[in-house]
């Protein structure tokens, strides 16, 4: 696992949300022992972030994502293509909550409010 966290390390930030003003504050929250943020970032077609996931663990890990001050209007299990496979309804006080199985890769499309 260390040679998969050093690959990745340092992570590189792109913007992903369109800002008028300048904002300070944690962007997103990730729980889950052994989860990896590999990739966030805005989507191709500009409709919502991207992220991908990986349980670097040998066991199931349960998963919340939570956008700080923002509001998840829809959040879908995507393909490496971005083309949405399906809907998560695993949401909660905006916060997606999930399971990753060993060694799962996850792809998400998350749409937010500005």
């Amino acid at each position: 696992m260390e040679t998969a966290v050093e690959a990745v390390s340092p992570v590189v930030t792109v913007p992903v949300i369109a800002c008028n003003k300048e904002e300070t504050g944690q962007f997103m929250q990730i729980s889950g022992n052994g989860v990896q943020v590999f990739d966030v970032k805005p989507a191709e077609d500009r409709t919502g972030i991207v992220l991908r996931l990986g349980n670097c663990m040998d066991e199931y890990v349960d998963v919340r994502i939570h956008f700080p001050n923002r509001r998840i209007k829809a959040a879908y299990n995507t393909n490496v293509l971005e083309e949405i496979q399906t809907e998560i309804t695993c949401l909660h006080n905006d916060t997606i909550e999930l399971s990753l199985a060993a060694k799962q890769m996850l792809h998400l499309l998350v749409l937010v409010e500005d």
